[in-house]
């Protein structure tokens, strides 16, 4: 399929109907220094009506629990019993430093996919939280997250020291970008961490997969190499994420394309239809830089690519 990038349109939509993430809350007991949630504040927790509302007007295969981080909801054991008692499948993101009794309870909840966050344990007794936590509840995945920077000889070490305080870890592992600027454009010393990360990983346990927002020109190898999960390199679609006032953004890098009202909307996919549009409108009111005109990450109708959308409009 060819594709014109002045269209409005590029390539078929995908539906989205089966999926949100749901920011519960945005108090979190971590704070990582490359973090992109709000200050907290009673106020931004999203409330038991509000999540049944969301559930009986969109039918939904699936929906993560996101923060901050989720288990500082102060309801949130009535969450997990509410989409329970829905036969709602969920999963959840969490910085798994919570204490025991959450511990205990989340043990209840043995089929329940957790991404742990697994960045800046090496302060003060993190890791032994994290440790005990990870290997009472069997989590999906672990999170690592690349930031400005960073360098081969960090990464090395922090592994090391990850993996001497860990029996065992997760399988999956998820790799994202700390997407605070624009550092990403041909900086190929990211491509060269995600090959450090694959090689502290190399057994066939543990499957290396990517977030969002991977641009082709970090690469200078064929990442096919790293045999990634499924072969995938960019997000096939944007999340998605809903607060506490119904509103909803394309993604937290790209917070500033906003709709202000969910129940206006019939789908999910025609929010995510909505909210394309003004990612485009905005692409199109800047230049791209030379090295990104050719990229055929632009060629799609949804996001693929750091590139120039997320911050087109600040």
């Amino acid at each position: 399929m060819t594709c014109d990038p002045s269209k409005v349109w590029c390539g078929e939509p995908r539906l989205r109907d089966d999926s949100l993430n749901l920011i519960l809350t945005k108090a979190c007991n971590k704070r990582c220094s490359f973090c992109f949630t709000d200050s907290y504040s009673k106020e931004t927790e999203m409330s038991l009506e509000f999540i049944e509302r969301v559930l009986d007007h969109f039918p939904l295969r699936t929906v993560k629990l996101l923060g901050g981080e989720p288990t500082e909801h102060s309801k949130f054991r009535e969450i997990v019993a509410l989409l329970d008692s829905r036969r709602q499948d969920f999963s959840l993101i969490s910085n798994m430093l919570f204490d025991e009794r959450m511990m205990d309870f989340l043990r209840l909840h043995s089929d329940m996919h957790i991404l742990a966050n697994a960045m800046e344990l090496d302060k003060g007794k993190r890791v032994e939280v994290w440790r005990r936590n990870v290997e009472a509840i069997p989590t999906g995945s672990m999170a690592f997250t690349i930031s400005e920077g960073d360098t081969i000889e960090k990464w090395e070490t922090y592994l090391k020291f990850l993996k001497s305080n860990m029996r065992g870890l997760p399988r999956g592992v998820r790799v994202g970008l700390d997407l605070s600027g624009d550092w990403l454009l041909c900086n190929t010393v990211v491509g060269d961490i995600v090959k450090t990360i694959r090689s502290h990983f190399p057994h066939p346990r543990h499957d290396l997969y990517l977030d969002c927002q991977f641009p082709r020109c970090i690469w200078s190898f064929d990442p096919q190499e790293l045999h990634m999960l499924d072969g995938r390199f960019v997000c096939p679609n944007p999340a998605l994420d809903v607060f506490h006032d119904g509103s909803i953004i394309y993604c937290y890098p790209a917070s500033h394309f906003r709709l202000d009202d969910i129940f206006s909307y019939a789908t999910v996919n025609d929010m995510a239809k909505d909210l394309r549009l003004q990612y485009q409108a905005a692409q199109r009111q800047h230049e791209l830089p030379d090295v990104c005109k050719q990229c055929h990450h632009l060629l799609w109708w949804y996001c693929k690519g750091l590139c120039e959308g997320c911050h087109a409009s600040k």
